[in-house]
């Protein structure tokens, strides 16, 4: 899903490194589009942070995929320490379209609280969302991967929001009684063992709260 463009092109370049005789093809699909094609049973495995609740379909978490509220350095809440999550649900909201893994997560987490938010824009990637908050349209909640380059250059800040980040995960998806490949159980293991612990530790800092490091200019 689009959720994992920011880490596993890296993951796969590595893999790549590995296994040079190993020919990989990727596709950054939205949920919709994967949902199909493991219908269809198209592809060796699937990364998606909300697969289906279903006893054909084989699901094992791979890793933490946060999700954080964001918005631009100029937002009047920035300065805050602790934000209610109520206060939320009445702010300019910037969604990714109904269907996507991070709304599903986001919106099942606030319906679990009684709350629910009404989307001043929707939009189909991380990209337009990341920009139109920094354009000033609103907040937004995505993966704190997703936000990370901004985050350490100061473009976009992570709010205190009371319950975030939210605990998404990443899961490896196939049909269940599918045999893995070597490659595809080459790639399972390398996910779980050295990139997904490595990826994680690259958003440390942003999901405990901690500021952006001082970038001094070039002389």
């Amino acid at each position: 899903q689009t959720c994992a463009l920011p880490i596993l092109p890296r993951v796969l370049g590595e893999i790549q490194r590995l296994h040079p005789a190993v020919e990989i093809a990727l596709q950054v699909l939205n949920r919709a589009e994967v949902l199909k094609r493991l219908e269809a049973n198209s592809d060796d495995a699937y990364l998606m942070t909300r697969p289906p609740d279903r006893r054909d379909i084989r699901a094992e978490a791979v890793g933490k995929n946060p999700l954080v509220v964001i918005a631009a350095p100029a937002h009047p809440w920035r300065a805050r320490r602790s934000i209610p999550v109520r206060e939320l649900v009445g702010e300019p909201f910037v969604a990714r379209e109904v269907g996507s893994g991070t709304r599903l997560w986001t919106d099942e987490w606030l319906r679990s609280r009684g709350l629910a938010l009404t989307a001043r824009l929707e939009l189909g990637s991380n990209e337009a969302v990341k920009q139109a908050v920094r354009g000033g349209f609103g907040v937004a909640v995505l993966s704190a991967h997703a936000v990370l380059m901004e985050w350490e250059h100061r473009l976009l800040v992570a709010l205190p929001v009371a319950g975030f980040p939210l605990p998404s995960k990443w899961h490896l998806v196939s049909r269940a009684g599918k045999a893995a490949s070597p490659v595809a159980e080459a790639f399972r293991a390398y996910l779980k063992r050295v990139a997904m612990p490595a990826v994680i530790q690259g958003v440390d800092a942003i999901v405990s709260g901690q500021h952006p490091p001082q970038r001094h200019p070039r002389k």
